[in-house]
């Protein structure tokens, strides 16, 4: 009975690893995608439309799941390439880890330059003294 659930537990850990891959796979083939003039438009919108389905999921996910889908692959597009390697090895899968792990490796990486500071409307903004670490704060406006 302990290995049928280890066992089991050994599968549903090995699907969640094999579905991030696909899941990476087809955010790749996404960004990737080219109009090519020597197929038709047809067939082109079809591919991209069929690779944008196998992205996001809108069938079986939540509209705040795509969009926060959407979002992090942008927010992760646009940091710094460094910033981009530390916070990629983190492997976060919500907009807060990935908030999380982009503050923590900029701190590690420019430490004392500057950091997120909370203002009295509750917006954050960068600040250069040095940090106070408060994990698990909301970093959000």
């Amino acid at each position: 009975m302990t290995y049928a659930r280890s066992g089991i537990w050994s599968c549903k850990s090995n699907m969640k690893d094999w579905w991030r891959a696909c899941y990476k796979n087809y955010t790749a083939e996404f960004h990737r995608w080219k109009f090519r003039h020597s197929s038709s438009p047809r067939m082109q919108m079809s591919q991209l439309l069929r690779v944008t389905r196998h992205w996001l999921q809108p069938d079986h996910l939540a509209a705040e799941v795509v969009t926060e889908s959407v979002a992090m692959d942008h927010f992760l597009r646009a940091v710094p390439g460094e910033l981009q390697k530390a916070v990629g090895l983190k492997d976060p899968s919500t907009a807060q880890e990935m908030v999380e792990a982009t503050e923590a490796a900029d701190f590690i990486l420019s430490p004392g330059e500057r950091w997120w500071r909370k203002r009295s409307n509750g917006c954050w903004h960068w600040e250069s003294l040095s940090p106070p670490i408060v994990p698990g704060q909301a970093l959000l406006c």
